[in-house]
């Protein structure tokens, strides 16, 4: 959902061996939900979208995938793209732009420990990676948040 600013989180794309895409009826940890995005990402996915859009008035889209959009779509028939696939075009765009290697899903976490150094409270980040709970959150980026501690104690200025 483009229109509030925010990307729409509510299934799984899984591609089962002689099957294909196929599309799960929840999230992996059945957490669905909206995530904030920047107002000029946003203009920026409306642009692109817009091809996807007048794809799927154009072609016959099979009822599974109808009721949803997809940021990564095969350009042929409006379905979701494999995950390999997408995983492949980005290795294609690192190398294009000489960015050392980097494993996609790195980007999610990234995203959370600039935000945990940008000072944004933990119970934000929590949603916005979609946990189930605040804990795993704080497990899995607890070395940054003993950084962003540190810097915290720094804050407080000698008393006498």
């Amino acid at each position: 959902m483009i229109d509030r600013n925010a990307i729409k989180f509510e299934n799984t794309i899984i591609t089962p061996t002689g099957i294909g895409v196929q599309l799960k009826e929840s999230t992996k940890n059945e957490t669905t939900g909206y995530v904030s995005i920047p107002t000029w990402l946003s203009e920026m996915l409306k642009i692109y979208l817009s091809d996807y859009e007048e794809l799927r008035g154009s072609i016959d889209i099979t009822s599974e995938f109808e009721k949803h959009e997809f940021i990564f779509y095969n350009l042929m028939n409006g379905k979701p793209l494999r995950p390999d696939s997408i995983y492949q075009r980005w290795i294609r765009f690192l190398a294009r732009n000489k960015i050392r290697h980097l494993k996609f899903h790195a980007l999610r976490h990234t995203s959370a420990t600039l935000l945990i150094k940008e000072n944004v409270h933990l119970k934000v980040i929590q949603q916005r990676l979609r946990h189930k709970k605040h804990a795993t959150t704080a497990d899995i980026y607890s070395h940054v948040l003993v950084e962003s501690d540190d810097s915290a104690a720094s804050t407080f200025k000698k008393p006498f």
